[in-house]
């Protein structure tokens, strides 16, 4: 009984056609430049209370609003599990590696709207005591003093 070929065994295959045809034509266009979109976590700010921490900050609007804005639950932008992301990143960026983050031990006390009265969202890291945390506020100033 003659066996089927195992997905490792060798074939003979036909040599490669020469052909007189021309090479494939590529059409070939062109794109306008556009620059890499900055990040939600836009700048570094020092902790305001003293506290051994490093702040991050970003309007709730723009990049941050685009990127949550399809999450509508009872016509409020509910901004979701996108908290994890802002540390995620505020922790990439403090370790200064490139590399990834681990997360555990996550609580989510009350989910954070997105409304006309939101002006700024903030992610405080602290370099002590391994944890983070994510507010909000109606004004800048009432944000970093939190």
């Amino acid at each position: 009984a003659a066996r089927s070929p195992t997905p490792c065994s060798r074939r003979r295959r036909p040599p490669l056609s020469t052909s007189s045809q021309p090479p494939l034509a590529y059409a070939r266009r062109r794109y306008a430049w556009r620059e890499a979109p900055l990040p939600p976590l836009q700048r570094r700010e020092a902790d305001a209370n003293g506290r051994q921490a490093d702040a991050f900050s970003s309007p709730a609007s723009g990049p941050l609003l685009a990127l949550v804005a399809d999450h509508v639950v009872r016509g409020r932008v509910v901004f979701p599990g996108a908290y994890l992301e802002m540390a995620r990143a505020a922790c990439v960026s403090l370790s200064g590696s490139g590399g990834g983050a681990s997360l555990r031990r996550v609580l989510f006390l009350q989910p954070l709207v997105l409304d006309g009265g939101l002006s700024e969202t903030q992610v405080r890291v602290g370099v002590i005591e391994d944890r983070f945390e994510v507010t909000s506020s109606a004004s800048a100033s009432a944000a970093l003093a939190s």
